[in-house]
């Protein structure tokens, strides 16, 4: 399987990216989702004293949530969805 984005993945799959907003707005507490080079992709700037949970493509780290201990339940959504994905079909457009 290649590597996914998740850039491309959340900009791809924008019903996905609305549902992660959702999630964030209900669970009321500041949430950052970044790329692997730390770009932030939704969200404000963070601080670097919060916590930070791994968004995984093939056992590959593509990015982090940050933020509260609440942001795990968005990690494991996203890493979830994530593989869903790539079982489905791993040869998604938003690869590599």
């Amino acid at each position: 399987m290649g590597r996914i984005k998740i850039t491309k993945f959340l900009a791809h799959r924008q019903e996905i990216s609305l549902i992660i907003k959702g999630v964030i707005h209900g669970i009321d507490t500041p949430i950052t989702i970044v790329d692997k080079n730390r770009v932030i992709i939704i969200g404000d700037k963070q601080n670097d004293n919060l916590c930070k949970y791994p968004i995984k493509a093939d056992e590959q780290v593509i990015g982090w949530v940050l933020g509260s201990p609440k942001a795990l339940s968005v990690a494991k959504m996203l890493n979830y969805l994530i593989t869903k994905e790539l079982e489905k079909n791993p040869a998604l457009p938003y690869l590599g």
